[in-house]
């Protein structure tokens, strides 16, 4: 996956291909080839990658975060959300705040800002410095015409 989160998605879809080829039922290998699939503009065989990952493991966190922002990029946001917050009920997740940022971004796609506002200020509570959720508080801000605000969270 770190290959995948430096833009190397050949080099780590053949990875994970590798180790899929060695134990079937790695369900984070799964997870990452859906999401290394859904980088490179292959929806159908990431939706099924991202529902091999989450047979094997439906409770890991991480899986359920990028399934749910898959499913946000294909416009089925309500399901993408219900992702969001299994991801979130698990309490050891590392990245909280990435999960209530990809919620937040969901919602304003959706055309909810209220929810979005919320969601991405959740974010900041689990990390007051994790850039994204800043960018989309500060961008909600400038389309409310809030530019002030705007500001305050681009600084």
């Amino acid at each position: 996956m770190s290959y995948a989160s430096e833009g190397m998605f050949e080099v780590a879809e053949t990875k994970l291909k590798k180790a899929i080829e060695q134990d079937d039922s790695l369900a984070q290998a799964h997870g990452g080839l859906g999401y290394v699939y859904w980088q490179q503009g292959d929806p159908d065989d990431a939706r099924s990658e991202f529902r091999r990952a989450i047979d094997l493991d439906g409770d890991d966190p991480e899986i359920r975060n990028n399934y749910g922002a898959f499913l946000c990029s294909q416009g089925k946001y309500q399901d993408g959300d219900d992702n969001f917050m299994l991801a979130l009920k698990h309490h050891d997740y590392a990245t909280p705040a990435k999960a209530w940022t990809n919620a937040g971004v969901c919602a304003r796609q959706a055309g909810d800002l209220p929810r979005a506002e919320t969601d991405l200020r959740r974010a900041l509570q689990a990390d007051s410095t994790f850039p994204s959720a800043l960018a989309e508080l500060a961008f909600l801000n400038f389309q409310k015409e809030n530019y002030l605000g705007c500001r305050a969270f681009l600084e």
